[in-house]
């Protein structure tokens, strides 16, 4: 039985760096499938079994144990990662763990933000205020200064007379 890099890369992502190595070192015999998509690697599966690696003989058995199973049994695909049931990491719980602590630090994001916000939003409205002020000041000081404009000029025509 024979099966492609990509089908053991789907059982097992953390050994696909050691696969590439060993099939690039000679070590592992894969050859190249022309007519298929993507040329992919085939390797066979007593290749896997007789390597000195014990994760590649181990890998090698769960290939076999998997395609020795009915397609019915297989699941959506025969090389999906197995559950907790099976013995397997639960995904779902560490996907569900990461989706939570993302909407966590998304939280802490958006609450900063929005006091950075209130805090510029409390400084505009202070400038506001003190701009208000000072437009009520200068117009009293224009008027100050009308008036006296007409009573220096009052004055003056007092004189003049």
């Amino acid at each position: 039985m024979e099966v492609t890099l990509r089908q053991l890369i789907e059982i097992s992502p953390e050994l696909a760096p050691v696969l590439r190595e060993e099939i690039h070192a000679g070590r592992l015999p894969a050859e190249r499938r022309p007519g298929l998509a993507g040329r992919p690697y085939i390797i066979p599966i007593e290749a896997l079994k007789k390597s000195s690696l014990q994760s590649l003989q181990a890998l090698g058995e769960k290939a076999e144990h998997l395609l020795s199973l009915p397609v019915a049994n297989r699941g959506k695909s025969p090389w999906r990662m197995p559950g907790p049931e099976e013995g397997g990491v639960d995904w779902w719980g560490v996907a569900l763990r990461m989706l939570e602590s993302q909407h966590l630090m998304l939280r802490e994001v958006v609450d900063l933000l929005s006091r950075e916000m209130a805090r510029r939003t409390q400084g505009i409205e202070k400038r506001e205020e003190e701009i208000r002020e000072l437009s009520y000041k200068l117009g009293q000081a224009h008027q100050e200064i009308l008036r006296l404009e007409r009573q220096l000029a009052a004055q003056n025509l007092a004189r003049a007379e």
